[in-house]
């Protein structure tokens, strides 16, 4: 049995951090979410003859997100993941799960007001954490007896998280977006997956009722991910040439908010795309999101 990790081709895991659920208020939060992508990939073959191989992945996330403001000032968000990995080939299906790799990140909050009925609202953010190694990541394929790194609950590395993101509420329009990097470290197998880099663009419309008590925010817009090489061997600096590239993608989505809680759905759908040379294709995706807002004293 070999515990190399294989350059062989599959869909891209989530990686990096993203703030997620943000909201204009000051308070602390506790939520759920749900992440799910699909992804469809062209394995090369030895011969040119030779008919390709497709696979299929879909990858879901079940995690948990906390907030804590100490002040209006300071926030600090922390992560849980459990990923369930599926991929399929020649109508073989194997899967991978477990706990990921936890995250958390302290940021710096400038705002000038914490009511989201104000006409005139701003609220920015921005810091950085780390990611802990918590997550299984020497997963074995049944079917290639091989490490594929895509298919690991975790990365088996310390990563650096950096992130920004804001929003701007004039009336009862408003304009979001976030920015995020992540420089991954480098595993005890000696893989590093590519540093990513992510942004997301959006525009949106606060929609009450009742006093305001019952807010609908719909949202419209664009996200994109780059990821540089992954390095098969950092040491001997050895690349994964089926790793690098970027997605960009569509997404539509709404919040709905009464009193202390928060519901919220979205879906993204790819508009431009190139990575691993072209054989990883992205599909679908979708997040579902539950949140208390847990009201300061």
């Amino acid at each position: 049995m070999s515990y190399a990790y294989a350059c062989d081709v599959c869909g891209c895991s989530a990686s990096g951090f993203s703030a997620g659920f943000m909201n204009l208020n000051s308070s602390h939060f506790l939520g759920l979410s749900y992440k799910t992508k699909s992804y469809e990939s062209t394995h090369p073959t030895l011969f040119a003859n030779q008919p390709a191989l497709v696979s299929s992945e879909q990858f879901q996330t079940l995690e948990l997100n906390a907030r804590w403001m100490p002040n209006k000032h300071v926030q600090i968000i922390a992560n849980a993941p459990f990923h369930f990995f599926n991929r399929t080939e020649n109508e073989v299906s194997e899967t991978a799960y477990g706990l990921g790799d936890v995250s958390a990140i302290a940021q710096w909050v400038i705002t000038n007001s914490s009511d989201s009925a104000d006409d005139f609202l701003y609220r920015f953010a921005f810091g950085g954490g780390v990611k802990a190694p918590t997550g299984k990541s020497s997963f074995v394929s049944d079917a290639y007896q091989i490490i594929i790194p895509n298919m690991q609950p975790g990365s088996g590395a310390w990563d650096v998280l950096l992130n920004a993101n804001g929003i701007l509420k004039i009336k009862n329009w408003g304009l979001l977006t976030e920015l995020n990097f992540s420089k991954n470290g480098t595993n005890k197998n000696d893989y590093k997956f590519g540093d990513r880099t992510g942004a997301k663009l959006s525009v949106s419309r606060w929609l009450s009722a009742k006093e305001k008590r019952i807010i609908l925010r719909p949202e419209v817009g664009a996200q994109i991910m780059s990821s540089r090489y992954d390095f098969s061997s950092y040491s001997e600096g050895i690349t994964n040439e089926f790793s690098h590239g970027y997605f960009v993608d569509a997404l539509i989505g709404a919040q709905f908010l009464y009193k202390t809680w928060s519901f919220s759905a979205s879906a993204q759908l790819p508009i431009a795309q190139n990575f691993a040379n072209g054989t990883v294709e992205s599909k679908w995706g979708a997040v579902l999101q539950i949140h208390y807002l847990i009201p300061k004293k």
